[in-house]
């Protein structure tokens, strides 16, 4: 396989453009939120004044959860269509990056939003502890949720309030909890949605270029929000045709934003000048961006921060490790379980007989 550093520096900020385009579609789901909460609390204003029967009950109920469903329902639509844009916009991106960098007379084939998406979806979506799902059940699981949230609001309204008033205004008092919750949620979507298009708009490419890309690199972000798995796979090449790839590429969790970026044959040419990638720790506390050189991998970049700020990233146990080690590649090697890739907890590593497991049964 070749590497070229280029891409690494390329990739990293394109994915720093894929955060804030899934930021943004995240907050287009909003009003929808917005509205289903205006419209239940319309609904409950309204009651009669006369006490609800069981039969006026369940037909409430069935009102707010046609609410829920078709303002969730418009909202996933527009969040679905977005992200299926963005495939065959990445497609087109890929290849672009990809023949402006090698030398080469083969002719490259960009596929298709459609083809992105129908792999997009056939895919499954790793959530974290070995668990996955895929792309339309993530969606639905969130509409239902939080149609059965909403009618556990109205079920203790009508369990606990004496008046309408008061069923009113017990509803009134849950809204703002759901709220929070769902609008955290609808991100969460926008972030994961994203990060999976992008990946299989990659994958998708290298079915029609499995001439040109022969394997991938993963990349995490260089700050202090990436989670342990991430950082620890930061810099490792692997093939998608390996057993463990379908836990290596992206996203690897809920809100994941490390990328993938493409290693390609070794006997082509290219251009590789010197290049650097973003990063942005926390240095004392505050935020300090800057560029580094995209050769560096997470944890080689960590060990040029204070024990503090290192302590406050990994955890002063897995810090005074950190230290003790000296080897950001063997330390990333130890925090994960190497045949699943999933991040390994602290007494998980006690119970390894490795440097980092000795060290922590030292402590």
């Amino acid at each position: 396989m070749a590497t070229i550093e280029q891409f690494t520096a390329i990739y990293s900020s394109h994915q720093i453009y894929l955060e804030r385009l899934a930021a943004g579609v995240g907050n287009d789901a909003l009003p929808y939120i917005q509205s289903i909460n205006d419209r239940v609390m319309k609904l409950f204003n309204n009651l009669p004044k006369n006490q609800l029967s069981p039969d006026h009950q369940k037909k409430i109920r069935k009102e707010v959860n046609a609410i829920v469903k078709e303002e969730l329902g418009e909202m996933v639509s527009v969040m679905k269509l977005s992200q299926k844009q963005l495939g065959g916009y990445e497609a087109e991106w890929n290849d672009e990056q990809i023949n402006a960098e090698i030398e080469s007379d083969i002719n490259t084939v960009v596929p298709s939003m459609t083809q992105v998406s129908a792999v997009a979806r056939a895919t499954p979506i790793k959530v974290g502890g070995g668990r996955y799902t895929t792309y339309s059940k993530m969606f639905s699981d969130y509409t239902r949720n939080q149609a059965e949230r909403i009618d556990g609001i109205i079920l203790n309204g009508f369990a606990n309030g004496q008046t309408n008033r008061d069923i009113a205004n017990l509803v009134e008092q849950e809204l703002p909890s759901w709220k929070g919750g769902a609008e955290s949620q609808a991100r969460t979507l926008a972030r994961t949605g994203t990060n999976h298009y992008a990946t299989q708009s990659k994958l998708t490419y290298e079915q029609e270029n499995d001439k040109v890309i022969i394997g991938w690199r993963s990349i995490a972000t260089l700050d202090s929000r990436t989670s342990s798995q991430c950082a620890s796979l930061d810099g490792v090449v692997m093939k998608s045709s390996n057993p463990r790839f379908g836990s290596f590429k992206p996203p690897r969790h809920p809100n994941c934003r490390s990328a993938i970026v493409p290693e390609m044959d070794g006997r082509l040419k290219y251009d590789d000048s010197k290049s650097e990638r973003p990063t942005n720790f926390s240095v004392d506390g505050k935020k300090e961006p800057k560029r580094v050189s995209s050769k560096k991998t997470y944890y080689d970049e960590m060990k040029k921060l204070s024990a503090s700020d290192q302590d406050a990233v990994l955890g002063p146990s897995l810090g005074k490790a950190f230290r003790k080690i000296d080897n950001p590649d063997a330390f990333a090697k130890q925090t994960i379980n190497q045949a699943t890739l999933e991040p390994l907890t602290l007494e998980q590593m006690k119970k390894k007989d490795n440097q980092l497991g000795r060290i922590l049964k030292a402590q």
